[in-house]
Formats: C-alpha cells, sequence, structure tokens
C-alpha cells in the first residue's frame, strides 16, 4: 500500500515503481509489505563498476558489433540457421550473438549444444518464455505465445564476449557449421 492504497490504485508508475523497488513496504508502514517487492538499490560498489565500465562502452558496443559481424561473415549463408537480424530503424548493442535453427533442421538445438559444449564452447539456450515459468503461468491464464515459444525451443547464444577474436568466433563457427549443415 502507498499512503493508504493498494499497489494496484497508486496514482502513478513512479510511485508503484517506488513500492515495488523498496521491497514492497508500505512507506506509511515501516516493515509492512503488503505487495511483492525487490531491492533494485544500487551499492556503491556496483554503482563504481558501471560508472567505470561506462567510460568504455564504445570500446565495448564496438567489439560486440564486430563479433556480431564476425558470425554474420561465417554464418550468414546457412539455410539452417538465422542470426539475430538489426532493423534498419535500429542500432544493435548485439549483447547476445544469438541464432535460431531453422524447424526443418537435421538436428536439434540441445544437440547442437552439446556438442559445442564437448568441444569447449560455451552457449545457453535462449530463457523460457516468461508464460511458461510457474510465478507468472497462473497469471497468464493459460494464455500461449507461440512464437516465443518457438524461439525459445530453436533459440542459442553464443560466445559473445567484447574480447573474442577473430580466431576464437572462426572456431565456434566452423564447429557450428559442422554440426549444421
Amino acid at each position: 500500500m502507498v499512503r493508504g492504497v493498494t499497489l494496484a490504485q497508486c496514482g502513478s508508475l513512479a510511485e508503484r515503481a517506488r513500492v515495488i523497488r523498496g521491497q514492497g513496504q508500505d512507506p506509511a508502514r515501516r516493515y509492512w509489505f503488503p505487495v511483492l517487492g525487490h531491492n533494485y538499490r544500487m551499492t556503491n560498489l556496483a554503482a563504481a563498476i558501471g560508472l567505470a565500465q561506462l567510460e568504455r562502452i564504445d570500446w565495448h558496443l564496438g567489439r560486440h558489433r564486430e563479433n556480431a559481424r564476425w558470425y554474420l561473415e561465417e554464418l550468414g549463408l546457412l539455410p539452417a540457421l538465422q542470426l539475430s537480424p538489426e532493423a534498419e530503424w535500429a542500432r544493435s548493442s548485439f549483447w547476445m550473438a544469438s541464432a535460431v535453427l531453422d524447424e526443418g533442421a537435421a538436428v536439434k538445438r540441445d544437440d547442437v549444444l552439446a556438442a559445442l559444449a564437448d568441444r569447449g564452447v560455451e552457449t545457453r539456450p535462449f530463457f523460457p518464455p516468461m508464460h511458461t515459468l510457474p510465478i507468472y503461468a497462473e497469471r497468464c491464464c493459460g494464455e500461449r505465445f507461440p512464437v516465443a515459444e518457438r524461439l525459445a525451443a530453436r533459440g542459442f547464444n553464443l560466445p559473445s564476449s567484447a574480447t573474442l577474436s577473430r580466431d576464437d568466433v572462426a572456431f565456434v563457427a566452423a564447429a557450428l557449421r559442422e554440426l549444421v549443415s
């Protein structure tokens, strides 16, 4: 509650955000938590690290874009694989180098990830759609989101560290070409 009203009745988004950020505590009643909240307040140490990272943001963004370009050069012509596109109206950070296996691919996503792991290549599957997670499933009233489900079942992220070299990307791409071709 905020000033005697429930979270749903809060007048502004900012007011609701403050309550949630404050672990759901009622600002009028200390240590009373009428809603689920979180602690999104940043520590001084996290802020210092964040500021230091911001000083190098152009380098990081440039390296991630370069990785994406290398992956596109190496894997862009594989019919069984689609890499993250960049919309004409946007400039992607390419935080993750993402790929989606075609529905008709001869190999399953999890088999590809296991084979890459055997070769020392760390990958991760796409996050599961939120509506499939237990905490949200009941709130979605059984609604399905087939595009999200398809992407989650077939998508994965390749190594994308800003410190990758061209040779690192070529190694990953060669292994992936062998597995999906």
